[in-house]
């Protein structure tokens, strides 16, 4: 597990030792889930506990939700989407992965935060874009005060894809071609896909420069076995959490 906090923002980072099947929370309010493991042990970890948390049923698609006062008591694992947005103190809002990407935004002006679950469709069909964007519309938030804080995914040195994947990546998008090329590379024969280098170039494009980007909690989901990884483990319903809360 990891931690990290700021005057503004706390995030944690979870690992096996705190995974869940989302399958068996499914569809209940948080209130009847926050006193269940591993929800004991998540919240040792935050100096102030969320009141309440919040999830989406994920879909590896580009739809998020915006977390107000009037919805943040939606049923877990419910609706779909693949991000969360929220400018409400002491909420929870996290998503669930197993290699996918689990990315936050920070805008510490707004005072708002995002967290994103990008698996290689979503990230490929532009989700964090689509969050980022959502983020400027809900809360008038400007690029050059949005930053972003990535989670244990999988990384290059063990990310493997099929001799198919950059067709099948490409027709999802095409304009996304040479981002894609430039995150492809190839080794014993092997096909490999750098998916943060691929969520860097969209972005340095759009204007963002290195220093918005901090992947001090990124490690590889793959090669190290603290993690869930569903490419390790297919058979496994696990998955870490990344959950973000504004103070």
């Amino acid at each position: 597990m990891s931690y990290y906090q700021d005057h503004l923002i706390q995030i944690f980072f979870g690992n096996k030792s705190t995974a869940l099947d989302p399958a068996l929370i499914r569809g209940k309010k948080s209130s009847k889930f926050i006193a269940e493991e591993p929800f004991i042990a998540i919240q040792k970890e935050f100096l102030l506990f969320p009141n309440s948390y919040v999830f989406l049923h994920q879909v590896h698609g580009i739809e998020g939700a915006v977390i107000t006062q009037e919805n943040l008591d939606i049923s877990v694992f419910m609706q779909d989407g693949d991000y969360l947005l929220t400018n409400v103190p002491g909420v929870g809002i996290g998503v669930a992965t197993a290699d996918c990407l689990a990315i936050v935004l920070v805008d510490p002006v707004k005072k708002a935060v995002g967290v994103i679950h990008a698996g290689w469709k979503g990230l490929v069909s532009g989700i964090v874009e689509k969050a980022v964007d959502h983020m400027q519309f809900e809360y008038g938030s400007i690029i050059s005060d949005i930053s972003f804080i990535v989670g244990p995914s999988a990384h290059a040195c063990c990310y493997e894809v099929g001799k198919g994947f950059f067709d099948q990546a490409r027709a999802l998008r095409p304009s996304i071609e040479r981002f894609l090329k430039a995150a492809l590379f190839e080794r014993d024969g092997r096909l490999f896909f750098d998916s943060i280098l691929f969520f860097k170039l969209i972005f340095f494009e759009k204007g963002f420069v290195e220093s918005d980007f901090d992947f001090s909690y990124a490690e590889c989901t793959i090669c190290k076995p603290v993690y869930c990884s569903y490419r390790r483990e297919k058979m496994s319903p696990l998955r870490q959490l990344t959950i973000v809360s504004l103070k």
